[in-house]
């Protein structure tokens, strides 16, 4: 994606230091705080935006986990290894507190649930390889033997309530929610008991026909399935739903215009009728005494907080507070004390009074240099237990978790070591020391390692406190850029800012270097209008300069800058990826710009773009990179002529967002870091491999960069840090041979597996025994029931057309792949079709190749494709027995020649060169 950092003298200077803004910029409404800092419904629309799709991205997202869980992939390309950081976490969305093992279990933004022993102080992830992505409900509990672990996932349209028998090590979907598949999420849910069995209330949003309505969701059954009990025709943003120090089986149900308690019956009993004196959202807590329950209600709009108790008058605004609840689970009543309160919005705040007062319990800077007592800024759960007949309060912050007595006196940070959830956006390594290492992180700052120890886990240093993302340099010196929202930094002077009001341009836009002006780079923006628009940033020694290229590239007022790229080759040939996926290339500095011709490439990441690639070795290719959710989009494009055509790289990828590509020293593998994992791209075997699968945590991964030094692909992951994929140095050497192509296979009977004997098509070029690997593209289609070292047996489940890879593998890890397609479609069944006798000579060729062997009453369709498995030709041959081909108009390289008989659908595919 970028170059790679070099000596970073200025950072050795300021190591364990942090800089901090004079004052902190509250973030927009991010994606992140969608299930969650609950606004209002606008942001969860606004959050669709993310992986640019109107559909439903995340059940896509959901069948290529599915898809991936179940391929066999190769584990002999490389080796994974966790870098860190151990001591920087990120966000914790809720907790839950296991009173029998003495262990808190925390749900983080990354998706994966962690548990403290707190007899050792010991953190350990429960679920690595399955992820639940915005946890708004987690709960453990003790049944028997058994131990149970729950969990709701809020998210916009895909919605789950999850539930575990084995300590969360696997995970099953609760029935009953359908309602909420398309356009509905759970905002709470509520854990009770009823003859010492959970009872789980849910309070979701449900739409139907355009109907928006609230809808109570009750399980008796252990999570397994859910029944509605309770319905309002408004959003879910007007109520909530508590429990707490309630009786066994009941919840409190708080809203603009009641607070009533509701059994599993879902009959009320009011607890009054509420005028609001403004309206906004709501969030509810309650207590009950041994008489009668204290409610309270948090309704806020986009800046103020009101709160509201009962008296014997009815109900009263008690007081507000010029700050929002930051999640749902950010307000609640102490376990012990029924006119405590506690409130998490950017500050933690505590009343000692039913709301009548409010205190602030420590600033937000106060954290940088007490990070041990001082709470990390965004507070997105307050939860309180008792313990012991005392009370303690967990408190979930952006930077990792803390616990806390009564009112919240003392105070104690939990997640100094070894809760590994940092949130990267962007990674820069040093190319000259490859002990030193930048990461721009969410909430966590601009962080360095300067003595990174590799294959090990490391501890990393913030050198400046927020939000960084783009990390991009040019050259192995000490220059380089970081954006911040709202400013960009030069590396010789961190605290010398270009400062911008470009309200349209992306949260985190994206950033380019100048190859030969190191000093310079390019910077997305907009102008007074809102149009997208390309600045050139200077350091002048004191200052940045800045000045603004004069094209737009906006067709409408949501079309903004995606990605920007300078060639390694000459500063003045510029590309620009913008958000709607359209591509331009400027030969001239940007003077002038050129849109590539009918071609939409994918789309952008809402607030942080897409990415651009540029070959070192070859001047003409570009790679670009995005969301391809919708029909017709593919994750991953190449050019081969500066960006005036593109085709896409290969055609295993799963409909996904990749939001980083980035090339080894060779340029004979493409890494690719996206939602769905991390991917690389192998150019001589023209196929893509999930090399993530098994070995390494099902997170999103957001950046990549070679770092050649180590001959490793180096991926920053949103909430499990950064992990390393240490290539074997003898890959791609020597790789064994084929005997032949593996044919596609045609067949019609679902009901019959079928096998392919696979030692008939590869032999070792060493002679040493092969090992085989198998993918299918499309588990829906078919799967595979076995592979040993000399079969495969496919299994075929429906109709339809996949694409199965073979991979084999010496003693050595040296290594052939072959590719080739099951359709299971066809009306007569045939399983595999002997050969055409076609030949081709002279091979190589030089001028002419001549195609032998052609059935003279057939017609035949050809392609040419090179090894980066793009079609560079297609023709037909017209009952013909010999074919002549020019290869003039051909580039030098190694082609395959498909050829396919439209007659008996036979299919050949053969290797040749053009010198």
């Amino acid at each position: 994606m970028k170059g790679v950092l070099g000596a970073i003298g200025f950072f050795i200077f300021i190591t364990g230091c942090v800089f901090i803004s004079n004052e902190r910029q509250r973030k927009p409404l991010l994606p992140f705080y969608l299930n969650a800092s609950p606004k209002d419904l606008a942001q969860y629309n606004y959050y669709e935006q993310r992986h640019a799709f109107s559909g439903n991205w995340r059940e896509i997202e959901e069948r290529n986990r599915q898809n991936k869980l179940k391929s066999v992939q190769d584990t002999f390309l490389g080796s994974w290894y966790e870098l860190g950081s151990i001591n920087q976490a990120g966000r914790i969305h809720t907790v839950d507190f296991d009173e029998l093992e003495n262990s808190i279990y925390a749900a983080s933004s990354g998706g994966h649930i962690w548990k403290l022993n707190l007899s050792n102080n010991e953190w350990s992830v429960v679920n690595d390889f399955r992820r639940i992505d915005k946890m708004v409900f987690l709960k453990v509990v003790n049944l028997g033997a058994e131990k149970y672990v729950f969990a709701a996932s809020g998210t916009l349209g895909s919605s789950v309530f999850y539930y575990s028998r084995d300590s969360g090590v696997n995970f099953n979907r609760a029935e009953g929610l359908e309602a909420l598949a398309f356009s509905g999420y759970i905002k709470k849910a509520v854990y009770t008991e009823m003859n010492n069995l959970p009872v789980f209330y849910l309070l979701a949003e449900t739409q139907l026909n355009s109907t928006v309505q609230t809808e109570i969701f009750l399980s008796k059954d252990t999570g397994r399935t859910f029944r509605s009990i309770w319905a309002d025709l408004s959003p879910a943003g007007n109520w909530d739903i508590t429990g707490g120090k309630l009786n066994k089986g009941e919840v409190v149900l708080g809203g603009r215009s009641k607070v009533t308690i509701i059994d599993t019956a879902g009959v009320e009993n009011l607890l009054g009728n509420v005028q609001l004196q403004r309206l906004g959202n709501v969030l509810v807590s309650a207590y009950r005494t041994e008489n009668f329950v204290v409610p309270y209600l948090a309704v806020y709009n986009e800046t103020t907080t009101d709160f509201y108790a009962k008296d014997f008058s009815g109900w009263i605004l008690k007081s507000y507070i010029n700050d929002v609840p930051f999640m749902v689970n950010s307000f609640c009543v102490s376990m012990s004390h029924s006119n405590t309160l506690y409130f998490g919005g950017v500050n933690s705040f505590i009343s000692e009074d039913g709301g009548l007062s409010w205190t602030k319990v420590s600033d937000w800077s106060d954290y940088y240099g007490q990070e041990e007592t001082k709470f990390h800024a965004d507070i997105p759960a307050i939860m309180s237990f008792i313990h012991n007949s005392q009370e303690f309060n967990i408190i979930a912050t952006d930077g990792g978790i803390y616990m806390a007595d009564y009112g919240l006196k003392n105070i104690t940070n939990l997640s100094l070591e070894n809760l590994n959830i940092s949130q990267y956006y962007s990674v820069l390594s040093s190319g000259i020391d490859s002990r030193k290492i930048l990461a721009g992180s969410q909430d966590q700052g601009l962080q360095l390692s300067d003595s990174l120890q590799l294959k090990s886990l490391n501890r990393f240093n913030q050198v400046l406190s927020g939000d960084y993302g783009h990390l991009v340099s040019a050259d192995n010196s000490e220059h380089y850029w970081v954006v911040y929202p709202g400013f960009a930094a030069y590396s010789e002077n961190l605290d010398v800012r270009y400062n911008w009001q470009n309200t349209s341009a992306l949260w985190l836009p994206p950033a380019a270097q100048s190859y030969s002006k190191p000093e310079c780079a390019y910077l997305a923006g907009t102008d007074q209008d809102g149009n997208a628009r390309l600045y050139q940033l200077c350091f002048n020694g004191k200052s940045i300069e800045s000045s603004m290229l004069s094209f737009s590239f906006s067709s409408n007022t949501n079309e903004q800058i995606g990605a920007i790229q300078v060639s390694p080759f000459d500063d003045k040939y510029l590309y620009v990826l913008t958000t709607q996926g359209r591509f331009f290339y400027s030969f001239d500095g940007g003077e002038s710009w050129q849109q590539t011709k009918n071609f939409t490439g994918p789309k952008s990441h809402y607030f942080y773009g897409s990415d651009i690639a540029c070959s070192k070795l070859q001047a003409g290719n570009i790679f670009i990179s995005g969301s391809a959710y919708e029909q017709g989009l593919y994750p991953v494009y190449l050019s081969q002529d500066t960006g005036k055509t593109f085709a896409q790289l290969g055609t295993d990828l799963p409909p996904t967002l990749i939001n980083a590509v980035a090339l080894n020293n060779d340029e004979n593998i493409l890494f690719a870091a996206g939602e769905a994992g991390a991917y690389a791209y192998f150019f001589n075997d023209s196929a893509w491999i999930n090399i993530s699968d098994s070995a390494a945590p099902d997170v999103p991964y957001w950046d990549v960069e070679f770092v050649p030094q180590i001959n490793t692909a180096r991926f920053a992951t949103y909430g499990r840090g950064i992990w390393d994929y240490v290539l074997r140095s003898d890959i791609q050497q020597f790789p064994p041979v084929l005997k032949k192509i593996i044919p596609d296979i045609l067949v019609n009977n679902l009901d019959t597996s079928f096998s392919i004997e696979l030692d008939s098509f590869f032999v070792a070029s060493d002679n040493n025994s092969l090992i085989y690997s198998a993918y299918i593209q499309d588990t829906a289609l078919a799967d595979i029931g076995l592979i040993n070292n000399k079969e495969l047996v496919i299994n075929p489940k429906s109709k339809g057309i996949s694409k199965i890879s073979v991979t084999a593998y010496n003693i050595s890890g040296l290594r052939r792949s072959d590719n080739f397609y099951l359709n299971t479609d066809y009306s007569n069944e045939i399983h595999i079709y002997e050969k055409d006798p076609i030949l081709l000579y002279p091979n190589p060729v030089r001028s002419v190749l001549h195609i032998a062997g052609l059935d003279i009453n057939s017609v035949y369709e050809v392609q040419i494709i090179n090894l980066s498995g793009l079609v560079v030709a297609r023709f037909r041959i017209l009952h013909q027995n010999d074919y002549s081909l020019d290869c003039n108009f051909i580039p030098h390289g190694t082609y395959l020649l498909k050829i396919s008989n439209a007659k008996t659908q036979q299919i050949q595919t053969i290797k040749w060169v053009k010198r």
